[in-house]
């Protein structure tokens, strides 16, 4: 979904009916009114004229009675014109923040690609506030955050590929992910969105304690090259989550203590060359587990 659509689904521009057709009903309306009233007064509630009164002074009170009517017709015109004023004030107001939210994701977005590890890492950090103040878009945010790790790069600082500061710039996107993903680590969550990882390279990385209890997260065909990934203590509580086909040729890649609940682990097609999976004390109280290549990795003792 692109950033306009989203803007015009949340209606920043009120629908209301032209000017010159709310006027003419509500004069139509006004004018039946004025009638009808007037109509009523001179055959029911205006009690006909005393001796030596004249029917002009009778018909002089009915008059006055409807004028009454028509002042109050002008007054309700009035509320109508000041009730589309406020609305299209309104509509100015959320048209402006939305501009505003545009021009945050536009600015963080280019910090991401900047070569300065600094104003990259201040680009993840705003594309997180973004992410936080603007729920119709947060899928969006957190796709690009993911798709920056989607991205090749080498951490030899000898590869022509390699750029300076980027393994901590990496590691910090995914620690803003599993502090949304942990109770009382962040005044938003991001339970239910879904996160993207595939074909990406890790050198390490920490998302201990997560909770996985929605949404779809993707590892598929991941590499996880050198140090430690945690998924230590992790819930996963209902969300669909694919290992499939992951390469794990380096260090650690550890879901120690944690619980698999409900949803789906899938490690069909993962291969284990250089580096170590490990799973102690795993726990399996639901949901669907295979392991495929790993069989044996997750403690078969506490599955059901």
């Amino acid at each position: 979904m692109g950033i306009r659509a989203a803007g015009q689904e949340a209606g920043h521009a009120p629908r209301l009916q032209p000017v010159w057709l709310v006027a003419v009903l509500w004069l139509v309306t006004a004018a039946v009114a004025f009638w009808a009233v007037y109509f009523l007064l001179d055959h029911s509630l205006v009690p006909a004229a005393a001796p030596g009164a004249s029917d002009a002074d009778r018909s002089l009170n009915v008059l006055k009675a409807a004028l009454t009517v028509a002042t109050f017709a002008g007054a309700v015109l009035a509320g109508v014109y000041a009730y589309r004023k406020q609305r299209l004030a309104e509509g100015d107001a959320r048209r402006a923040d939305a501009e505003q939210l545009t021009g945050r994701f536009v600015k963080a977005s280019e910090q991401l690609g900047q070569e300065s590890p600094a104003v990259r890492l201040a680009g993840v950090y705003a594309m997180t506030s973004l992410a936080d103040d603007w729920p119709e878009q947060r899928q969006l945010c957190i796709n690009v955050l993911t798709a920056y790790l989607q991205i090749p790069y080498e951490a030899d600082p000898t590869s022509q590929h390699y750029v300076h500061g980027e393994k901590v710039v990496r590691r910090t996107i995914l620690r803003v992910i599993r502090d949304h993903l942990r109770p009382g680590f962040s005044s938003v969550s991001w339970q239910g969105n879904n996160f993207r990882f595939e074909e990406a390279i890790f050198y390490g990385g920490d998302l201990t304690g997560a909770r996985f209890m929605s949404g779809k997260v993707s590892f598929h065909r991941a590499r996880f090259l050198d140090g430690e990934f945690f998924f230590d203590g992790a819930v996963f509580g209902g969300a669909r989550i694919w290992f499939t086909e992951i390469a794990v040729e380096g260090g650690v890649v550890s879901f120690n203590e944690s619980t698999l609940d409900a949803g789906l682990l899938n490690f069909t097609g993962a291969v284990v060359t250089d580096g170590v999976v490990t799973a102690n004390g795993f726990k399996r109280t639901g949901g669907e587990l295979v392991e495929d290549t790993l069989a044996g990795t997750f403690d078969p003792a506490v599955r059901p």
